[in-house]
């Protein structure tokens, strides 16, 4: 996809949960994760892992 540079996938070790990381241009960004969401048919979920492998939600 034009823009994103790199992206990372992997399986969450708390939840089990699809976890994905995209890095590029904020647009294509955005876009990645709409089309990952489209893709798998739910919402994600944006936020980060602590080193304790919890979600940390992202807050405006």
């Amino acid at each position: 996809m034009k823009g994103i540079r790199a992206a990372f996938g992997g399986i969450c070790p708390s939840c089990g949960e699809t976890v994905l990381a995209f890095s590029g241009d904020q647009d294509a960004v955005a876009d990645a994760m709409i089309a990952w969401q489209d893709a798998m048919g739910s919402e994600g979920k944006l936020g980060m892992q602590s080193r304790g492998s919890e979600h940390i939600p992202f807050e405006d």
